[in-house]
């Protein structure tokens, strides 16, 4: 991972002037979907099962269910390294049982970003600023 410099030169001429790769981890700032800086985001892993690669959506459990449920948050827009946004719509139900899930789509979401059986990803939610609904995801 590294920062470029990018300097715009006017109709759509844009020219890259320089770069800097991070020495550590705790360099990469905090906007990077990596970054590591304590109390700066939350990391949630789900692993994948043959189940929840092939469902229209995803359940939810334990601590990220909690967080999902009190952050009061009705859609996602879900980020990933290739580029791809999608906005998920958050599903929190009591009765008859209490179940929390995000999707539809989630199978061809997968796909999408080459998910796959047993892969571990990663939802990390940004603490900074504005915009706690947008979640980034990557396979760890």
């Amino acid at each position: 991972n590294e920062e470029v410099h990018i300097g715009y030169y006017g109709k759509d001429l844009f020219a890259i002037l320089g770069s800097k790769r991070f020495g550590s981890d705790d360099q990469v700032p905090t906007y990077h979907s990596r970054c590591i800086t304590p109390g700066t985001f939350l990391r949630f892993q789900v692993q994948l099962t043959k189940e929840t690669i092939n469902n229209p959506y995803l359940s939810i459990w334990n601590d990220f269910e909690d967080f999902l449920r009190g952050s009061n948050l009705n859609e996602l827009t879900v980020c990933c390294d290739n580029g791809s946004k999608k906005v998920f719509k958050v599903a929190i139900h009591d009765h008859p049982f209490k179940s929390t899930s995000i999707g539809l789509d989630w199978w061809a979401f997968c796909r999408q970003n080459g998910f796959r059986f047993g892969d571990v990803i990663c939802f990390k939610f940004s603490l900074v600023g504005d915009g706690n609904n947008v979640v980034r995801v990557f396979k760890m």
